[in-house]
């Protein structure tokens, strides 16, 4: 045929213009054996097997698995004394060897890039903002007294000192970007210190300061966001960017969140009135969640949020003081408490080296991101 005749012309052709043709031909397909095109007989083009075009193949012997038995304890802390505050015990209640990689081996994942202000730089000038217009308002009573403008201005004045304390601008940013950043914080802020009337009359105690905490064998040093004087004793407030900030976090022998736990052993007995977060988050996710003695130091909260604080100080410093001891003693078992949550994106996996098989247990939905400031 026509057809049939324009092949062979084109094939001929082609193997005059070439000193070497390989032609592939499929042995099978899902409906059975294949036969080569009868055109390659035609053309004399001989058939070869697969295997006399491969090269031999050689087997690599296996490496020899060599087997070392873990009973070498760790030696001692160099120091009690620790840097991150309440993250050793944050990390130690996830896994015993992320704590020991990133507080004992010191290993640290590399900090991912963004453009412009990542997520812990704009909680940084949450906490530098607020720090600053508490210092200037020091009562609830003295916000209620203010007008519109007046908090306005001096929660711009506040924003200010927070970018002049923080390392920004960078010189690639433009000043608009800055000023959409001032803008952001200060729309954030306003409706925050609307969610600050909420509460029951306070004075603000101190703000960021620095104390020094002996848990078990570790001396931490930690820096409560916020401590409020109410009527009977004091408030710890905390403030967090995330959406996860939640009392159920305190819950258990390996708290999720110790930090507020940790900060109640600093106060006096029968004196602790509430620990409560700050939900410093935009739209409906704006608002406070704790624990508290009563209704009285925040209305707002229900009553499966009213708690019993010095029963819970003393089961937080026994559960606490058993982790920080744990970590001293150089338990390093590689044990996360939730594989979705606490191994997903975890930076010590190739450490660790955990069987990556059973994460198929665990749903990667139980490990959703947020943008979170713990300062």
């Amino acid at each position: 045929s026509t057809d049939a005749d324009h092949a062979i012309a084109c094939a001929e052709s082609l193997l005059r213009r070439s000193s070497k043709v390989l032609v592939l031909s499929a042995a099978a397909d899902d409906r059975g054996t294949l036969r080569p095109s009868p055109l390659l007989h035609r053309l004399g083009i001989p058939s070869v097997a697969a295997e006399e075009l491969l090269s031999p193949i050689t087997h690599t012997p296996a490496v020899a698995e060599e087997v070392w038995p873990d009973d070498v304890t760790l030696p001692p802390l160099p120091s009690p004394e620790l840097r991150g505050g309440a993250s050793v015990l944050k990390l130690q209640a996830a896994c015993g060897f992320l704590a020991f990689a990133e507080m004992r081996l010191q290993s640290a994942a590399v900090d991912p890039c963004e453009l412009g202000l990542d997520a812990s730089e704009r909680g940084n000038l949450v906490h530098r903002a607020l720090e600053s217009f508490w210092k200037v308002t020091q009562s609830q009573a003295e916000l209620r007294s203010l007008t519109a403008e007046e908090r306005r201005r001096r929660l711009s004045d506040a924003i200010d000192v927070a970018f002049t304390k923080f390392s920004v601008p960078s010189p690639g940013w433009s000043a608009a970007y800055i000023g959409l950043q001032r803008e952001r914080l200060r729309h954030l802020l306003l409706r925050w210190l609307d969610v600050e009337l909420e509460r029951g009359p306070f004075t603000v105690r101190q703000r960021e300061e620095r104390a020094d905490i002996l848990i078990g064998p570790l001396h931490l040093r930690v820096r409560p966001d916020r401590i409020d004087d109410v009527e009977g004793g004091v408030v710890l407030v905390d403030y967090k960017t995330g959406h996860r900030a939640h009392s159920s976090n305190w819950l258990g022998t390996r708290p999720d969140d110790p930090q507020l736990p940790l900060y109640s052993l600093l106060m006096e007995p029968n004196k602790l009135q509430a620990l409560l977060f700050g939900r410093v988050r935009p739209g409906s996710e704006m608002k406070w969640h704790g624990l508290a003695t009563n209704q009285t130091v925040l209305p707002s909260q229900k009553r499966q949020a009213i708690a019993d604080l010095e029963l819970r100080r003393d089961e937080w410093d026994t559960i606490l003081t058993t982790l920080a001891e744990n970590f001293a003693a150089g338990h390093a078992d590689v044990d996360p408490k939730n594989i979705a949550v606490n191994c997903n994106g975890c930076s010590q996996r190739l450490l660790c080296r955990i069987d990556p098989t059973r994460f198929n247990s665990s749903t990667a939905d139980d490990a959703e991101g947020e943008e979170e400031s713990d300062v």
